[in-house]
Parts: structure tokens; C-alpha cells; sequence
């Protein structure tokens, strides 16, 4: 999700507070510029960031500004790495989020199917309302592919669940 920066509302949300800037000392500025895009993009969206071009480049740029590096310090970083897994670690205990499990993909699916197919039954949106779903959790979402898998599984099990109910009322 990319913001514009034509208003400083938007710079705010990728502004670092104390509190954010005090979990950095002792990195190098790889670390630093990585640690914080990967909190700001769990703060605001509710999930880590999976490759760089996915990034807004002006809040990469504003995050850097902030920490006294460049924005081309996190090329180097791997967000997939021991170090990125590493940070996610961090970031997830310190706002309060846990990894998901099969068991709350089970209960997304059910969510899906009940608060959201009824009203949007092709999901166009679901990765998004997923995300949210994830968000209002407490709950680190599983990757964009494994989640796509879960939000097809369950718009063909709702699929299924329509067809069954028009098929048993025709055959009345």
C-alpha cells in the first residue's frame, strides 16, 4: 500500500517515535533502516513486507532520513533472512502480535465464509479484509501466497455449501 506524500499525514504514520527509535541501538544501519520498515509496515498494514518492491520508496526514504542513513542501505537487507526473522521476532512481541497457526486459519476461513462471501461471494477484496481480520487478532498473517490459498479453499468451500443449498431446494 503506497501512500502519497503530498500531506504530512502520511509522512506521521511512518514517523518513528521514541519508544520505536529506543529498540534500534547497537544495529548497524542495514539493520536499523530494515528493523524499521518492517515495524512501520506491521504497524500500518499488519504484515511484514515479502520483497523490496512492494516498499513505498518515499517512506523507505523518510524512515532513513529519520535514522541518518540511505534508503539504499536496505537493498542489502533480506527481509526472509536470519536477521529479518530475526526483527519480526522483535517487532512481534513488542506490538503484541503472534504467528498464526492452523487453527486460526480454520477460524479466518469460517470468518470468511460467514461475515464476508455472503455479502462479496468472489472475496475481490479478501486479502485485504484478511489482513484487517489478521490485524484485529493480534495475529502475524502467513505469507500473500499461503494466504490466497486460504481465501480460494474458502470461497470454494462457500461455493459449494450455495450449490448444495439451491440443489436441495430445487429438488423439493
Amino acid at each position: 500500500m503506497a501512500y502519497s506524500w503530498n500531506d504530512s499525514d502520511n509522512q506521521d504514520l511512518w514517523t518513528l517515535t521514541v519508544e520505536e527509535v529506543a529498540l534500534l541501538p547497537g544495529m548497524t544501519n542495514k539493520g536499523r533502516i530494515g528493523f524499521a520498515v518492517q515495524l512501520k509496515s506491521m504497524e500500518l498494514h499488519g504484515r511484514f513486507p515479502e520483497c523490496h518492491n512492494e516498499l513505498d520508496p518515499s517512506a523507505v526514504q523518510w524512515l532513513a532520513i529519520q535514522l541518518s542513513t540511505t534508503a539504499e542501505m536496505l537493498a542489502s537487507y533480506e527481509f526472509g533472512g536470519r536477521q529479518g526473522q530475526r526483527h519480526r521476532r522483535t517487532i512481534c512481541a513488542v506490538l503484541d502480535f503472534r504467528p498464526t497457526n492452523g487453527t486460526d486459519l480454520q477460524r479466518l476461513g469460517k470468518w470468511l465464509g460467514e461475515e464476508v462471501l455472503p455479502f462479496d461471494p468472489q472475496a475481490g477484496h479478501g486479502r485485504e479484509m484478511a489482513h484487517d481480520w489478521f490485524r484485529a487478532q493480534r495475529l502475524e498473517p502467513p505469507a500473500c501466497d499461503h494466504l490466497d490459498r486460504v481465501i480460494r479453499s474458502s470461497v470454494r468451500s462457500y461455493e459449494t455449501r450455495q450449490q448444495a443449498i439451491i440443489h436441495a431446494l430445487e429438488c423439493r
